[in-house]
């Protein structure tokens, strides 16, 4: 039997990365990424993002005042398609389905490196163990679990690498023998130098850093082949058609600009860090060193030299992309990649880098050669290095991050350099040593069937190096699949699932949501694709906060609030702003959450209709006014008058009431939802969702303490007007 190293690779990855899979969004840029594949802007974020530093923030507003991502589309782009799946899954969570992303990449990752290893001409054994090693051994694993942008970068790279080596060798300068043959040959080399440069174009469309990657790519075919310019003009051609599209014109239709593209250099980001502690930091030191997080790699200078000597090209190629992608993110202000584990902005060259361990891999695997010390040196290494990765999912780094910051600032002020005890590593070993609850999706959330199913997909990697049998093959694909599935319907908690559903099936009518609340559970909700948050409590008068509040009040129609405040709260203007410039439609209590429906922007100059009642000796009506909008639904607005302080007893009702004088829909309420000015008249502005063609009178009346107060002296309690 021919051994299924690509369809084993799929399972033992995959396996292992749903069973160490988070269904939480964990970072800020992986939120930025997810909610612009979702609606296209980061209004949701707004709360978060108001809290990072400002040179740290995901979001700019552009030229229609929505907030969006200074991270590349890119990722977004190929997230796409898991949030099309997520509408077609039933009640799934969307935090859920979106982390099957990096698993993916990462698998197709390992995919392409072991293809690239054995056309380099190494054995099928030797290239599945540098793939496993890559997806299990290395930071791929910890990064699996998150939505970063830095796996995607590394997949591309890897292609990159490839294609390069296909035109190499591949290409002949001497003409076949066919015309035929010539011509298919020819369109063959063009075709893959525009790919080339379509997968550059995608990578600028990750951070504008990777074009530097194109002179080298380029230089690298020249070294190769003298009279390659065609192959470079076609190379450049794709990446400016690419990069051009996803960079240049999305930051002219976002900001009006080509060359905007939402980074904050003005605020502080930009290449400032001093580059030798931006390289130790990488490389060395406790907080990020690559060569304390994958021990794995100290053996690699020596890998390097043995590829070396079978092909100097590709590891000079190799050698050029590591250093400038450190030199790049050494200089970078936010070297250590924020609230991470290990070196994140390294990731995408580690792929490049394992290429190197195929004769390393080879040297083990051979029983004729070598000492036995260095083999056991290897494999202690290679157990060393997984072992950290798996300590690396075990928990959820910000705890750790935030603790640093708050106790240890001084120290962070040298970029942790050297204070090994504060690491990650260490974090988490403390942890695991005190029995904490994994961060593993299944063990937080209780979920047998979830450990059960990856554990399956597992076996099934297992069972094909015994019984590699066409039909295990695909029930183990079959098997995948529906371990993905189950992962991207059931990655919820019980709790935070009945909280999701009592909260969505709530905010009936769908409208837009405004919320004050940093809560990321909401990307959650299903139906309601535009979400604007704003961090509470804070000033109505912070300029970020303004420009998001105006944003999502600037249109009219339907609006839900939601909030942790208490009602009448001093603190929550953006309630009153809504209570006393807006309608009122209706208030619920769900999902641990108090969720007010308004109608925004509701006729401001009414036309009134003068009728006075008195209601007690405080309240008097001055006049009304009644507006239908289309067949959708009924405005009044009242024009109160009061002479005494309101007791905070009273409330009013409005019936809308039909040709039998039964309600048809009502309101109920404190005047103004609590927030009462300091003036002897207020207007209430109140929505009512119902055909207007069925309404034939209003009722309206005070009640205190639950009983009616009289109107104009009368015992009745209420006054009946006409529309």
């Amino acid at each position: 039997f021919i051994m299924p190293y690509r369809v084993i690779l799929i399972c033992l990855l995959m396996g292992v990365y749903l069973f160490t899979a988070n269904d939480r969004l964990q970072s800020a840029d992986g939120y930025a990424i997810l909610a612009t594949a979702q609606s296209g802007n980061i209004n949701i974020m707004g709360a978060v993002d108001y809290v990072l530093v400002p040179q740290g923030r995901m979001g700019t507003f552009g030229l229609d005042g929505n907030l969006y991502s200074k991270k590349g589309i890119t990722p977004s782009l190929a997230l796409a398609p898991l949030v099309w799946l997520n509408h077609l899954l039933p009640n799934a969570p969307l935090q859920a389905t979106a982390h099957l992303f990096n698993g993916i990449v990462s698998t197709l990752t390992a995919l392409v490196l072991f293809g690239f290893i054995v056309r380099l001409g190494y054995e099928k054994r030797v290239a599945f163990v540098v793939a496993l090693i890559f997806g299990l051994g290395t930071l791929y694993l910890v990064y699996a679990r998150t939505l970063f942008g830095e796996p995607l970068a590394g997949l591309l790279l890897m292609a990159c690498v490839w294609l390069l080596h296909l035109i190499h060798n591949d290409y002949s300068p001497h003409p076949p023998l066919h015309g035929e043959g010539e011509k298919e040959g020819a369109f063959s080399f063009n075709l893959q130098s525009i790919w080339v440069g379509i997968l550059l174009g995608l990578l600028a469309g990750i951070n504008l850093t990777y074009i530097i990657f194109l002179p080298i790519f380029a230089l690298y075919t020249l070294i190769q082949n003298s009279r390659r310019w065609k192959s470079i003009f076609l190379m450049a051609g794709g990446f400016i058609l690419m990069a051009g599209i996803l960079v240049g014109l999305l930051n002219l239709s976002r900001y009006g600009s080509l060359t905007e593209t939402g980074y904050k250099f003005g605020a502080g980001e930009g290449f400032t860090t001093p580059l030798l502690t931006g390289l130790y930091g990488l490389f060395f030191s406790p907080w990020r060193g690559i060569f304390l997080y994958i021990p794995l790699f100290w053996l690699l200078p020596i890998g390097l030299v043995l590829l070396y000597r079978k092909n100097r090209a590709l590891t000079a190629l190799i050698v050029i992309s590591i250093a400038v992608q450190a030199v790049i993110y050494g200089l970078w202000w936010s070297w250590h990649g924020g609230v991470v584990w290990g070196a994140r902005f390294l990731l995408p060259i580690i792929p490049l880098a394992m290429i190197a361990f195929a004769p390393l891999v080879k040297y083990v695997l051979d029983p004729l050669s070598g000492r036995i010390m260095w083999k056991l040196l290897f494999i202690a290494l290679t157990i060393f290095s997984i072992g950290l990765q798996l300590l690396g999912t075990a928990y959820d780094f910000n705890p750790h991050e935030g603790v640093l910051y708050a106790v240890h600032e001084e120290k962070l002020a040298n970029a942790l350099m050297y204070h090994p005890e504060l690491s990650a590593i260490n974090a988490n070993l403390t942890l695991l040593k005190n029995s904490e609850s994994l961060n593993w999706w299944w063990a937080k959330n209780g979920d047998i069937l979830g450990l059960v199913s990856a554990i399956i997909i597992i076996g099934f990697g297992v069972l094909l190096f015994f019984a590699p049998y066409r039909l295990i093959r695909v029930g183990a694909i079959i098997c995948v699949g529906v371990g993905m599935a189950l992962f991207a319907m059931r990655g919820e908690s019980d709790v935070e699932r009945q909280k999701r559903d009592e909260l969505q099936s709530a905010l009936s009518p769908s409208a837009p949501i405004i919320a004050t609340t940093d809560d990321t559970a909401l990307i959650n909700l299903r139906g309601f694709g535009d979400i604007s948050t704003i961090y509470a409590p804070t000033s109505p008068d912070e300029p970020f906060t303004r420009q998001l509040w105006q944003n999502a009040t600037d249109n009219g129609g339907l609006r839900w609030f939601i909030t942790w405040f208490n009602p009448a709260n001093p603190d929550n203007w953006a309630e009153k702003a809504l209570f006393t410039q807006h309608a009122f439609v209706k208030e619920i209590w769900a999902g641990g959450y108090r969720a007010i429906l308004f109608y925004l922007n509701p006729p401001m100059t009414p036309n009134w209709i003068n009728q006075r009642a008195n209601f007690g000796d405080v309240v008097m009506l001055n006049r009304y006014s009644i507006a239908t909008v289309r067949d959708n639904g009924i405005f009044i607005t009242l024009d109160w008058g009061v002479s005494a302080p309101l007791p905070a007893d009273w409330g009013w009702f409005v019936h809308i009431l039909d040709a039998n004088g039964q309600i048809i829909v009502q309101q109920d309420r404190i005047p103004l939802g609590g927030y009462m000015p300091n003036e002897p008249s207020m207007i209430e502005r109140l929505y009512f969702i119902t055909p207007p063609q069925n309404m034939v009178s209003v009722r309206i009346g005070w009640v205190q303490s639950g009983v009616l107060v009289p109107v104009d002296g009368t015992s009745e309690g209420f006054i009946v007007i006409l529309p």
